[in-house]
């Protein structure tokens, strides 16, 4: 393994903001640190950096430890040879591009001659040929996180750490500068750590995905099995199954909704212990007009439609049923439209219908 955490723990005051973390990264894959605000996953990549001391716990980079509170070992940052992209991309305004760019092969010592030939590398894999003698102040947000990627490139490092990177970018930017972090990391097979709080950036990057809670790991594993088996209810919320409700079982395959006239099926097997939750993602539901006898096998809810918001490819509802459940599904934004107050029936295949543990 390329990264071995293990014990990590990191406290604030009486606040524990990592607690107790172990995590493995293989040669060249990329982890994505997925959780909310104040779980500790940024807390946890700065220990990887050095920028932060953790008081427990041991953190080893290609076989080697940077840091072991039981052996005393904390290697200083600069000795790592870690690159990190920042959320506020950490650019000096008075440097060019290349200034920049060439900051730690300066630090380095690196010769003049094999210093140009490595910006020179670097900006060229960045898209950013032609910019060197550009002043950083001139340059878009999307240039500027570009500049820092290449300031990680050329430094040649064995790990690169990404601090949510690009929430500080429009939607566009965003989805063409993820690929493209993605390309250049597979194709350097360049061992990497990514920080994110946006579970779709999350899904399209990982190689594997650790969701964090508390200061602590909660679930790990490769982004589809996160995406479709979330180990608890509030796992599922975070991942956008929008529609959890607590549940009881009924039997021989069915669930019904606590303080809601409402009954399921479902593939899942019936807990036999602990309180557990119905989840259910707003894509999976089917939305017909009232009456129509067509759709997918499945149970039927009847309900109102109290809001539809279109959104390109689909529309979002929200339906409201007799009982005061209120479900959100997306409706495809070809075909007949679906109006705002139109009674409506909701179809949720056995399928879509998950069980998990509430918590």
């Amino acid at each position: 393994m390329s990264i071995q955490i293990a014990g990590l723990k990191k406290s604030y005051g009486d606040q524990r903001a990592v607690d107790g973390v172990d995590i493995e990264v293989a040669d060249g894959g990329m982890l994505v640190l997925l959780g909310p605000s104040g779980c500790g996953k940024t807390t946890t990549m700065r220990c990887i950096a050095g920028l932060e001391e953790p008081h427990e716990g041991e953190i080893r980079i290609k076989g080697k430890p940077v840091f072991s509170r039981a052996y005393n070992i904390n290697v200083a940052v600069h000795e790592r040879r870690i690159g990190m992209v920042f959320q506020s991309y950490a650019i000096w305004p008075h440097m060019t591009v290349q200034e920049n760019v060439a900051y730690p092969l300066d630090m380095m010592g690196t010769p003049r001659a094999e210093k140009e030939q490595r910006v020179r590398e670097a900006l060229s894999l960045v898209g950013l040929e032609g910019f060197g003698e550009r002043g950083a102040s001139y340059l878009s947000g999307g240039q500027m996180q570009r500049v820092a990627l290449a300031r990680s490139l050329v430094m040649r490092p064995s790990v690169l750490l990404f601090d949510e990177p690009l929430s500080n970018l429009d939607a566009r930017l965003r989805d063409h500068l993820r690929v493209q972090l993605r390309e250049l990391q597979t194709r350097f097979g360049i061992t990497s750590v990514y920080v994110t709080h946006d579970q779709r950036e999350a899904l399209a990057i990982a190689d594997e995905v650790a969701v964090m809670q508390k200061g602590k790991v909660v679930q790990r594993g490769d982004p589809v099995s996160i995406y479709r088996r979330p180990l608890s209810s509030s796992i599922a919320d975070f991942l956008g199954y929008s529609n959890i409700f607590d549940a009881h079982a009924q039997g021989e395959g069915r669930v019904a909704l606590d303080g809601h006239d409402t009954a399921l099926a479902t593939l899942d097997p019936l807990p036999t212990d602990g309180a557990f939750s119905v989840c259910v993602r707003p894509e999976d539901i089917h939305v017909l007009p009232e009456g129509a006898a067509d759709g997918p096998a499945g149970e039927r809810i009847a309900g109102e439609v109290t809001l539809v918001s279109f959104m390109g490819s689909f529309h979002q509802c929200r339906i409201r049923t007799p009982s005061g459940a209120v479900w959100e599904a997306h409706a495809p934004a070809v075909g007949r439209p679906i109006r705002l107050g139109e009674r409506v029936q909701l179809i949720l295949p056995p399928a879509a219908v998950l069980l998990a543990p509430r918590r």
